[in-house]
């Protein structure tokens, strides 16, 4: 997973686009809402690509 991630950080950066992986997901979840129990497939990382916000997201730092 680790090469594909980073083989999509790569592809998003040749096209101008921003690019970002979430680790530690509901598992469980993501295989009810895609339908792929009975399988032997279940999801590892979120992978999200896309334009880049115009001004950076808020961060609440006195929730840390």
């Amino acid at each position: 997973t680790g090469a594909v991630a980073q083989a999509c950080y790569t592809a998003a950066a040749a096209h101008g686009v921003g690019c970002g992986v979430a680790l530690g997901l509901d598992t469980v979840a993501y295989l009810d809402e895609l339908g792929l129990h009975g399988g032997d497939e279940i999801p590892l990382l979120l992978m999200m690509v896309g334009h880049e916000r115009a001004r950076a997201a808020n961060y609440r730092f006195e929730l840390v």
